[in-house]
């Protein structure tokens, strides 16, 4: 979340692409198509297979609900910040 509102540049649409970047990563997603049928890609470099195998990725819905549920709350507080 620090890093999806920090490259934003207060831009609202980057920070809600950036975030949903980092929602598909967190499943080990890095490549996928957005809403428009655009390609999106993560901005990291190939992770290596010990790296993808190793890592914890989030692998069911209720996880990933939760998350959002957590990144839904800091979206709320980042705009209210933001109009004060």
């Amino acid at each position: 979340m620090w890093y999806s509102a920090q490259s934003c540049g207060e831009d609202e649409e980057e920070l809600l692409r950036t975030w949903n970047s980092l929602r598909y990563h967190v499943q080990n997603i890095h490549e996928w198509k957005d809403k428009k049928g655009v390609t999106r890609r993560c901005k990291h470099a190939t992770l290596s297979e010990e790296h993808v195998e190793w890592t914890d990725w989030i692998q069911s819905e209720s996880e990933l609900r939760e998350l959002d549920k957590v990144v839904s709350n800091f979206f709320k507080c980042y705009l209210a910040a933001k109009l004060h």
